[in-house]
């Protein structure tokens, strides 16, 4: 040191040279306990941030695993779904009888999953019927030559679950492992046909947008201790179908009760030490696990805190600066992650799970005192454009939707997708008439179209409101009500809201029982069949009867179709209710015609009866069962069914004229009938709606209205019968109008089968008293409701 340099040290102390000693000696003591202290701090920092960044890792791979499990649980469940849908396609109607359709059916499965390779359709026995993986005149495998495969077919079909996922096996047709995901097909209890569709064990179907890094081991493992998949894995044939034997398979075992967590173990096929996360998938019975080496925790240790360590033993205050920067680092870096697993990845929104936790925020928040409005929205009319436009289409459709709500939502309130095309909006402060308001706001935003490329979509959303702390006091039981009150908007016509209330819960239950009530009666064959006569009007001569249902309820008795229809039409059991009609009236039919009666009967088909594709299906099949009827029989078709599509509607009827069946327009008068569309109509029978004929004799207008029928129907080649008959004023002046054929209460309501042979065999002639050689007959007969 320069004598320069040496003053200014003086300066710098206030000392004198002399004690440049002792000041060494205290600024070395000082160093040293700095250094020991830094030291210390260095170790504790170290320990923290080891634990810290073991405890990102593990947070990392939970993460990834869960998303994992469920692209796992996603992807089996929609598959296993899609093929319980096919196989209520084939069942009865297609297979065995159509073995070609069948094939076509389960091709045309495999085309709309392109993830499965192939499509296989096993008997009850295990036979292989038909395989999309071969031309249709290859020999198929025969599985008596694999008992070890047939063995798990056979106790995969046994199996109650709506679709079984079989253990990984390599392909007997397809030359390359494959994971069979099977579906059983019953028939009176037993096993009729099981469905398999064989998925590659690929990367792609099971892992796909899964951020998977170097190193990474991952695997599904079964319930029952076999290895389903594991990836990457370079020797299949020592993992795929067999008993997984390794520390990992006795660890997940133990925890499996758990349903998650992490785990510290070794793969056989590295023997490294690893660190993973597994992920119990209960519905599946399988386990999903990561995995990645042990000594990527160190590495990733030692990357992000190399400089603190080295910082330390320059200097601790350099050290502690440089911990604080990187602890803070690590904090925003979890709190990105955070932020990304509570966004939804189409539309930037809050996803469902920050939705959760913001409206169990607002709960927390208002115990106190308060209130909130919860808005659940879905949208209109979505299915049928993704159906017909595409996802990508469906996808920038619910981004612009995204856009458009958030237009005039103010900063305190939460637009959320909750997934599909339902969004949840959380409003703090409302009630109902704020929530009203928004509601019909949200509406008005989604009335102008959406322009998407070359297309104009019009878009509508149903909306049901909730309020805390009026309908619920916690997160779930707002949103069920918010959802009974949407489906209440969706019931009333779409594209509105209502508000939730008591009544809708009330509504549902009942809604609830009666499904399970009709469920039971289609069951236990509760179902009966009242015969409504069809009377000639010249002659008044019985000459059919219109096969009209009831219910015998063991608990409330005699029902009204009015009472169960309507909900039968709206949750699709109108279908097997309508073809359990046509079978009972096709047999009753055939009953009559060999016993040489010439009635004709005629059943109504529902709306979704007729638009339902097997229609034409099932009447070809009922034919060949009952030959004699089909020159009696009569279908009844609404004007407003048959109008909803009429191009679509008249190809339909002219492939039911080819059955040489009868065609009948039900309610005429009532729909918005086109005469461009009516004239090509192949239509037997117009049949004049009762609300034209109850007031015929008062109201010129529906007097008129009816004879510009009658007149309508005669230009088209056509029958006319009028509905509504109840009194002998209505009969004498339909008559008089020239009407063919009359049915109603003042010639008889509808009778159960033996009042109704019994009314045949009296032979009654429904006429005027002033006409009726017979006059008063039809009173004396039994009329029963």
């Amino acid at each position: 040191m320069d004598r320069d340099g040496f003053l200014n040290t003086h300066r710098i102390l206030g000392r004198n040279p002399l004690h440049a000693k002792p000041l060494a000696l205290q600024l070395r003591v000082f160093t040293l306990t700095l250094i020991l202290l830094g030291l210390i701090a260095q170790l504790i920092f170290a320990v923290l941030s080891w634990q810290q960044e073991k405890a990102d890792l593990e947070a990392d791979l939970a993460s990834q695993t869960a998303f994992a499990a469920s692209a796992v649980e996603h992807f089996f469940g929609d598959l296993g779904s899609s093929l319980g849908l096919l196989g209520e396609s084939l069942q009865g109607q297609v297979w065995p009888s159509d073995p070609q359709r069948a094939r076509a059916l389960l091709q045309g499965f495999q085309a709309h999953h392109p993830e499965v390779a192939s499509m296989v359709l096993f008997d009850a026995t295990g036979r292989m019927r038909i395989n999309t993986g071969l031309p249709v005149d290859a020999i198929l495998p025969d599985l008596r030559q694999h008992p070890e495969i047939l063995k798990a077919l056979i106790q995969d079909m046994q199996s109650s679950a709506p679709y079984v996922i079989g253990r990984t096996q390599h392909g007997l047709v397809l030359d390359h492992w494959r994971i069979p995901v099977r579906h059983t097909v019953w028939q009176a209890g037993r096993p009729e046909f099981l469905l398999q569709a064989s998925v590659r064990v690929e990367r792609a179907n099971l892992w796909q947008g899964l951020p998977l890094q170097k190193d990474l081991r991952l695997g599904i493992l079964r319930d029952d201790g076999f290895q389903q998949y594991r990836w990457p894995d370079h020797d299949p044939e020592s993992t795929h179908g067999l008993e997984a034997q390794d520390p990992l398979r006795q660890h997940l075992e133990k925890s499996l009760k758990q349903g998650s967590g992490v785990f510290e173990s070794q793969l056989p096929e590295d023997g490294v030490d690893r660190l993973g996360a597994y992920m119990h998938v209960p519905e599946l019975g399988l386990t999903v696990y990561l995995s990645l080496p042990k000594s990527l925790l160190w590495s990733r240790w030692w990357t992000r805190n190399a400089l603190a360590l080295l910082g330390f033993v320059l200097y601790s205050g350099l050290f502690l600066g440089m911990s604080r920067m990187i602890l803070r680092r690590e904090e925003q870096h979890s709190h990105s992650l955070l932020s990304q697993a509570r966004r939804d990845a189409l539309t930037g929104l809050p996803n469902r799970l920050a939705a959760h936790e913001r409206l169990d925020q607002e709960i927390a928040d208002r115990q106190a005192g308060g209130q909130f409005a919860l808005l659940f929205l879905d949208l209109d009319g979505f299915k049928e454009i993704n159906d017909n436009l595409g996802h990508a289409m469906g996808d920038r459709l619910l981004k612009q939707v995204a856009t458009r709500l958030q237009q005039d939502l103010r900063r305190q309130e939460t637009l959320a997708r909750l997934g599909g095309d339902e969004f949840l909006i959380i409003q703090p402060g409302a009630g109902v008439r704020e929530a009203a308001r928004l509601a019909r706001q949200m509406l008005d935003l989604l009335n102008p179209p959406f322009l998407l490329a070359e297309h104009r979509l019009q878009v509508g959303a149903s909306i049901g409101i909730s309020l805390y702390p009026q309908d619920g006091l916690d997160a779930g039981l707002l949103l069920k009500h918010a959802d009974l009150a949407m489906y209440e908007a969706k019931r009333q016509g779409r594209n509105d809201f209502a508000h939730f209330s008591p009544l809708l819960e009330q509504r549902s239950r009942e809604r609830l029982q009666l499904r399970q009530d009709l469920e039971r009666a289609l069951e236990n064959g509760e179902f009966l069949l009242h015969y409504q006569p069809l009377v000639d009007m010249q002659t008044g001569r019985i000459i059919g009867a219109e096969a009209l249902i009831r219910w015998q309820d063991p608990q409330k008795g005699l029902r009204s179709p009015a009472e169960f229809i309507p909900f039968a039409e709206e949750s699709g059991l109108i279908l097997p209710i309508g073809e359990w009609v046509m079978e009972e009236a096709f047999r009753q039919a055939q009953r009559w015609a060999s016993q040489g009666l010439d009635l004709r009967v005629s059943i109504n088909l529902s709306t979704r009866q007729f638009q339902s594709p097997s229609l034409i299906l099932k009447l070809e099949s009922l034919l060949q069962e009952c030959p004699l009827a089909r020159r009696h029989l009569e279908l009844e078709i609404t004007e407003s069914a048959a109008m909803l599509d009429p191009r679509a509607s008249i190809r339909t009827m002219n492939l039911l004229k080819s059955l040489n069946l009868r065609i009948a327009i039900d309610d005429f008068g009532t729909g918005y009938s086109s005469l461009s569309y009516l004239k090509h109509v192949p239509a037997d029978v117009i049949k004049i709606d009762q609300s034209f004929v109850r007031d015929l004799i008062d109201d010129p207008d529906d007097a008129a209205i009816v004879r510009t029928i009658i007149a309508l129907a005669r230009c088209l080649g056509c029958e006319c019968l009028a509905e509504g008959i109840e009194t002998a004023e209505h009969f004498e002046a339909l008559r008089e109008m020239g009407c063919d054929y009359g049915q109603g209460y003042w010639m008889s309501r509808p009778l159960a089968l033996p009042a109704f042979e019994e009314l045949l065999q009296r032979n009654p002639c429904f006429m005027p008293a002033d006409q009726n050689p017979l006059a008063g007959l039809s009173a004396l007969l039994p009329r029963p409701g």
